[in-house]
């Protein structure tokens, strides 16, 4: 029984080690299938990595090339615009000479153009006094001529005291015509003149207003308020403003420093204008620069000029000022004596018109003369 129990217990564990023989072999099976497709896989990812480093290897490439590229481009671009503004800015600095020079010689010719129109109004009054003057010594002449003659046909004989008159009342008048030759001759030229005063005029007029179109239609100026004491302490202990104009007159850069236990950092902005003028700048300076407007609002232009900034900014001081002070006067009673100036230089000018309207009224008044005749 115990060799029976006992082949028993072998045929149960045969039986197991078949089973397990079995399934390792499946087991194996699958594990050798599934090496299979991972090596497959594997095959497929190291295809696909080496085509991925390939086109990374590309693109590196490419992106590498870009950036060759760029940076020339840049740098080129840079140029460019370094050539541009210098270009630029050497027009704008020509512009501004021609400008500058353009009116130099309007208020040359304006002042020249005034000196000679007020000596030859002196000369035509002068002229005008003796030619009235001979004109009257010449009717004198004139009967005192008729009555040496009369008196020499009355008297039937000649003497040489009368031919002397005769001879000297000649002799003034030919002298008295000469003069009045010369007066008519001075009158034209003084016609001719103020014809060229007009022509003048009116150029003058059109290059001011050339000058306003090259300065710009639309123009932005700043000016710099100086300094107080008590603007010391408005700045609070974390920040400090700086204002700083530049040296062409037309930027201003301001910095901010920021204190504080990390360490002090400053911010700079910067700000371009057609014009800045820094604290120094006087009442006069400021007028200059805008007094161009005033001129083309005479000549018939529209224009506009305001003041804009805080309070306490000088708004009030530039634009009105003192009106007492020469020095201190602002931009609007400066405007007003240059309004009087120039009124006072066209109350000298004539200007003759012909107006020629009515027409039919004319005509009609010729058709009723012509039913009345």
């Amino acid at each position: 029984e115990k060799l029976k129990s006992r082949d028993t217990h072998l045929d149960k564990a045969l039986e197991t080690f078949q089973e397990n023989q079995k399934f390792s072999q499946d087991r194996i099976a699958t594990l050798v299938e599934e090496k299979a497709k991972l090596e497959e896989r594997v095959a497929n990812l190291s295809t696909l990595s080496n085509e991925q480093q390939a086109q990374i290897t590309e693109l590196t490439r490419a992106k590498e090339e870009l950036e060759t590229e760029m940076t020339k481009a840049e740098e080129s671009s840079k140029v460019k615009l370094q050539k541009v503004e210098d270009d630029s800015r050497r027009i704008q600095l020509k512009l501004e000479l021609m400008v500058k020079q353009i009116s130099t010689e309007f208020d040359s010719s304006r002042k020249d153009w005034a000196k000679v129109k007020q000596e030859l109004t002196d000369e035509t009054i002068k002229l005008s006094d003796k030619v009235a003057d001979l004109e009257e010594a010449n009717g004198n002449l004139e009967s005192e001529l008729e009555a040496v003659k009369t008196t020499y046909t009355q008297g039937g004989k000649t003497s040489e005291q009368q031919l002397a008159q005769l001879y000297e009342a000649n002799r003034e008048k030919e002298m008295l015509k000469h003069k009045v030759t010369n007066l008519e001759k001075i009158q034209l030229e003084l016609k001719e003149a103020r014809e060229q005063i007009f022509k003048y005029n009116l150029e003058a007029r059109k290059l001011r207003n050339e000058i306003q179109d090259l300065k710009g239609t639309v123009r932005v100026v700043a000016r710099v308020r100086p300094s107080k004491d008590e603007d010391n302490g408005n700045d609070t202990e974390e920040e400090e403003e700086t204002l700083e104009c530049g040296v062409d007159d037309k930027s201003l850069r301001l910095s901010v420093e920021n204190v504080s236990s990390a360490g002090n950092t400053i911010r700079s902005h910067e700000f371009s204008f057609n014009h800045v003028f820094g604290p120094e700048s006087t009442q006069n300076e400021v007028f200059d620069e805008v007094s161009t407007f005033v001129q083309s609002a005479l000549d018939g232009f529209n224009v506009c000029l305001f003041s804009y900034g805080q309070t306490g900014s000088g708004k009030t001081y530039t634009m009105t000022g003192d009106h007492y002070s020469s020095t201190h006067k602002g931009i609007i009673p400066r405007s007003i004596s240059h309004i009087m100036q120039y009124k006072e230089t066209l109350e000298s000018q004539v200007h003759s018109f012909i107006q020629f309207a009515n027409i039919e009224i004319i005509v009609m008044s010729q058709s009723i003369a012509m039913n009345i005749k």
